[in-house]
C-alpha cells in the first residue's frame, strides 16, 4: 500500500539557505527508493517568519521504501553535513481526497 507523506519545516532567516541546500541534497535520494516528490514549495519572502518555510508531498510506494529512505546511510551523512537546518518539523501520513494529478 502506497504512503503519502506532508512534511511540513519551519527555518528562521539564517537557516533558511542551508535548510533549502540540505533539502537539495536529501530529496535526490528519494528516487533510489522508489519514491518521488509530488510537491515542494518554499514560504514567499515577506510572510510571517513563523509560518512553515519548506512543505513537501512525497510519494512512497510502500512503508519498506518509507524505512529504506529513512534508514540510508547517505541521509544520515547529509544530516551530519548540515546539522539541524530546521526549528521545528513535522511529517504526517496523509490520504489524498478527491481527485488528483499529483500521482
Amino acid at each position: 500500500m502506497s504512503i503519502t507523506l506532508a512534511f511540513i519545516g519551519h527555518a528562521d532567516p539564517s537557516t533558511a539557505a542551508r535548510a533549502s541546500a540540505y533539502e537539495d541534497a536529501v530529496l535526490t535520494l528519494l528516487t533510489d527508493h522508489g519514491s518521488r516528490v509530488l510537491a515542494r514549495g518554499r514560504a514567499l519572502p515577506g510572510q510571517d517568519p513563523s509560518l512553515p518555510y519548506e512543505v513537501h508531498l512525497i510519494w512512497f510506494p510502500d512503508r519498506d521504501a518509507l524505512n529504506s529512505y529513512m534508514e540510508d546511510p547517505r541521509r544520515h551523512a547529509l544530516l551530519a553535513a548540515f546539522g539541524d537546518v530546521f526549528t521545528s518539523k513535522q511529517a504526517v501520513e496523509i490520504e489524498l481526497l478527491g481527485e488528483t494529478s499529483l500521482i
